[in-house]
């Protein structure tokens, strides 16, 4: 997820907490690629 606003980010923290599959929050797309990359290596 990456939050465009101060409200997005506080509902995707919220939301965070229901959701039961990786999830993150990131400032930009670069970060969330490089997020990616690792829960992929470490699933397979």
């Amino acid at each position: 997820m990456i939050p465009e606003t101060g409200i997005m980010r506080r509902n995707a923290e919220f939301e965070r907490d229901f959701f039961d599959k990786p999830y993150e929050i990131f400032n930009n797309l670069s970060e969330a690629i490089s997020w990616v990359h690792g829960v992929l290596r470490n699933n397979h």
